[in-house]
């Protein structure tokens, strides 16, 4: 598998990288809970997506958007 991935070039593995990334975005946005407001999903996203606590500073930044 490893040699298949690296047969490809790096336009492929970045465009495959990047469709992967966008269907786990689109599975957690999808298990939010409704209700959410939207800066309370992005924080929510990038929470899931990182697996750490939002910076008080962009969490501040986006409730003002």
């Amino acid at each position: 598998m490893w040699k298949g991935l690296m047969d490809l070039s790096g336009e492929e593995r970045m465009e495959m990288g990047s469709s992967m990334f966008d269907s786990a975005r689109e599975m957690i946005l999808a298990s939010l809970p409704d209700g959410l407001s939207e800066s309370e999903r992005k924080r929510a996203l990038y929470e899931r997506t990182y697996g750490e606590t939002l910076p008080q500073a962009c969490w501040d930044w986006l409730r003002r958007m």
